[in-house]
C-alpha cells in the first residue's frame, strides 16, 4: 500500500470504486506515466485487465505495462511493469 499511496493522484480515490484497468490507470500521477501517453502507440485491453505504451515504430518490449489480477479472495491486484525506466524522483 506504501507504494500505492506515492502513485495515486488521491488516496481516497483508491477506495472509490472502480470498474477496469482504464479507472485505475486514471488514479497515477502523471509524473509516474511520464511521457509514455504522448508519443507512444496505447494498447488497452479493458476486458483482460491489460494497458501498456509501445514505441510507436517498435514491437520491442513495452515502456509500460499495467495489468488488474482478482486474488482467491476477489480482490483487485494492480501489476505495473517499466522495464528500466522511472520518472519519479525518491
Amino acid at each position: 500500500m506504501v507504494l500505492l499511496t506515492f502513485m495515486v493522484k488521491s488516496y481516497s480515490q483508491v477506495f472509490e470504486k472502480v470498474k477496469n484497468i482504464q479507472d485505475y490507470f486514471e488514479l497515477i500521477k502523471d509524473e509516474w506515466i511520464c511521457d509514455f501517453t504522448c508519443s507512444n502507440k496505447k494498447i488497452v485491453n479493458i476486458r483482460n485487465g491489460y494497458i501498456s505504451f509501445r514505441p510507436l515504430d517498435s514491437e520491442d518490449e513495452p515502456l509500460f505495462q499495467m495489468a488488474l489480477f482478482k486474488d482467491s479472495k476477489g480482490k483487485d491486484l494492480i501489476v505495473i511493469h517499466s522495464p528500466g525506466y522511472a520518472c519519479a524522483d525518491f
